[in-house]
């Protein structure tokens, strides 16, 4: 007895279109619906071309079993497994490289996420640095003012000496009332301008030598009224606005009755007793 080849074809054919859905909905499943649904709409709308030829066979297509029509029967569903195997091998390279994307859009973040820590904290560091010279600047203004106002109203002639040009690169106000001159006077007036001439070589000679420690030395100074007064010098070598400087006390020895001597007040106190 010989068997027949027709149901041969119908069962592979059935057996390969039956593999054609639980693929698509596989496929479907890993990588959603807006990847695939175009794949699974052709491969149904193939299935149902299928399914036409097929009823349209015994309708007097009057083909030969054995020939062409078969071989479209087999080849229809085998083709569309190839393209959806084919769809799938694309879809997962996709993914895989969406999945890389975002390993390294995360790992990115992650470090700008560090690096932006990293910057707050240093923002933070460099914010209490800031603070903390805004502070020393405050309190060295206030030092600075504090030294300013001693030298300033400091009841003892006071000046500080430039002893490259022996200018006055400062002066206060005891030395302007002592000596009798104007601030514009003594601004434009030398050390020198107060001595007299048989001291001037010999005080040259001495702002010319470094003076590391206090020295103390009578000169005799004259005064814009003419007099004469001696005057002892107490001074301190310095840098005074980036220039060497030479800080000076004068202190009157002479017991003349000035307002800003000490021991002038204290002579003058005694004679009068």
């Amino acid at each position: 007895m010989v068997l027949s080849s027709e149901p041969v074809y119908s069962v592979i054919l059935s057996g390969l279109a039956c593999f054609i859905p639980p693929y698509a909905l596989r496929l479907t499943r890993v990588f959603g619906t807006k990847r695939v649904g175009w794949v699974i709409f052709s491969a149904f709308v193939l299935l149902g071309a299928l399914q036409l030829v097929r009823a349209w066979h015994p309708m007097g297509l009057a083909l030969d079993p054995s020939m062409t029509l078969d071989l479209l029967y087999m080849l229809i569903p085998v083709l569309l497994l190839i393209g959806m195997m084919h769809i799938e091998t694309i879809l997962k390279e996709r993914l895989r490289i969406e999945e890389e994307e975002k390993r390294i859009r995360g790992e990115l973040e992650q470090l700008v996420r560090e690096r932006t820590v990293d910057l707050d904290k240093v923002n933070d560091e460099l914010q209490r640095e800031i603070n903390l010279r805004k502070t020393g600047e405050q309190e060295l203004r206030k030092s600075k003012e504090g030294y300013r106002f001693l030298f300033d109203e400091n009841p003892l002639p006071m000046w500080i000496l430039d002893l490259e040009s022996l200018r006055f690169l400062a002066f206060n106000n005891a030395a302007l009332r002592y000596y009798g001159f104007s601030r514009a006077e003594f601004k434009d007036m030398s050390p020198i301008d107060l001595c007299v001439p048989t001291e001037v070589a010999a005080y040259v000679e001495e702002c010319a030598r470094n003076s590391n420690a206090q020295q103390r030395r009578v000169w005799h100074h004259r005064r814009k009224d003419g007099s004469v007064a001696d005057v002892e010098l107490t001074v301190h070598d310095l840098v005074y606005a980036e220039r060497p400087g030479r800080l000076v006390l004068a202190y009157d020895v002479s017991g003349w009755q000035t307002p800003m001597s000490p021991v002038g007040a204290s002579t003058a106190s005694a004679q009068a007793h």
